[in-house]
């Protein structure tokens, strides 16, 4: 028995320590100024946060279709004290200040775009424009790129709510339906809202469970099974959201049938149901009102579970992923809005920018 166990102990010495090694030294040598790992530091509640104090201009195209390369375009990004994109601190709330959260992924964040384009910020210049004189209005960009809505819900319970916020404009799902490595969330960010959140990193047998999990291995991952399994098409879970996503987003969606093919995902739609419900009770008890923002080309399954809690519970929903499928250029630059932004866009990026 003791030789067993020896032996096991040596089987598992010799698979994680050389990966463990491996993992720190192209960590601080190979990729020590990649951007998001200069964006992004360890985080035992989280796995990764954003970097406090982070001032720089950084190259678009970290996620950029390969057209874009050597535009040498860049985008403007500020990190505050408090690990959030927004200029300066955050004070605490004024009573006569209406304060809106927006809470989401690197669609919410902001990334490749400057400061000033992001939509958090875009939503206060309007908003103030339109009512502010009646209260101001203020918002708070709390996306963070590549967070899934188990990571939101606890970046709102434990950091967020001292701020207060009146609203909350939740915008998740793009991340919650790729698998990493076959790691779902629950399982490295164990808790719920009522009994509270463990920290990540309890004993050094999980640590390789936490390597997998960090954004540049979840970033690689995310680019080979985009950039090599999809062109090959012999990856479950790209069939799975080609099969999810044909041409029935304006049909029925067959929840069973779909969750079952996104069980493998960082979030299956059963854990992301029961995220959003944990939002809806935070929510009631901290006072504030949800609001679902539906990004584009969100699988259906995850679209539909979004819609159903919404229509449940009487949250309204601002759904982009209708929207925009129907406006050609044209119609864009006839938005002042938009033909104050895209050709800003369009210069940094050359004609291929949409």
């Amino acid at each position: 028995m003791k030789k067993r166990l020896k032996f096991f102990v040596f089987l598992l010495i010799a698979v994680f320590l050389p990966f463990v090694i491996a993992n720190e030294i192209i960590r601080w040598v190979w990729y020590k100024n990649y951007p998001l790992k200069r964006l992004s530091r360890r985080d035992w509640d989280l796995v990764y946060s954003l970097t406090p104090n982070f001032h720089a201009r950084l190259p678009v195209g970290i996620n950029a279709p390969r057209v874009w390369k050597g535009t040498n375009a860049q985008w403007e990004i500020s990190i505050n004290s408090q690990g959030i994109r927004h200029p300066g601190e955050i004070p605490p709330k004024s009573p006569s200040i209406v304060r809106i959260l927006c809470l989401g992924d690197s669609v919410t964040f902001g990334l490749d775009v400057d400061d000033q384009y992001t939509y958090p910020s875009q939503l206060a210049e309007i908003l103030n424009d339109r009512v502010g004189g009646q209260a101001p209005i203020e918002t708070i960009n709390g996306g963070v790129f590549g967070y899934s809505s188990r990571q939101g819900l606890i970046f709102l319970s434990e950091r967020l709510l001292k701020y207060q916020p009146d609203l909350v404009i939740l915008g998740f799902g793009l991340d919650d339906a790729p698998p990493n490595m076959g790691i779902p969330d629950r399982l490295v960010m164990a808790g719920e809202v009522k009994k509270g959140w463990r920290k990540i990193y309890k004993s050094p047998l999980e640590y390789p469970l936490l390597l997998l999990a960090q954004p540049l291995p979840t970033f690689l991952w995310y680019q080979f099974y985009i950039r090599v399994l999809v062109q090959t098409e012999k990856f479950a879970f790209v069939k799975n959201l080609q099969r999810s996503q044909g041409g029935q987003s304006n049909e029925r969606v067959n929840m069973a049938e779909d969750s079952k093919r996104f069980k493998h995902s960082r979030v299956p739609p059963a854990d992301f149901l029961d995220n959003l419900n944990q939002f809806i009770y935070l929510a009631q008890q901290n006072r504030f009102r949800l609001i679902f923002y539906l990004p584009y080309e969100l699988a259906p399954v995850y679209r539909q579970v979004i819609l159903n809690l919404a229509q449940e519970h009487g949250i309204p929903v601002v759904d982009f992923s209708e929207k925009l499928n129907h406006y050609e250029i044209s119609e864009l630059m006839k938005n002042p809005a938009c033909a104050r932004l895209l050709p800003y866009y369009q210069e940094k990026l050359g004609k291929d920018f949409l």
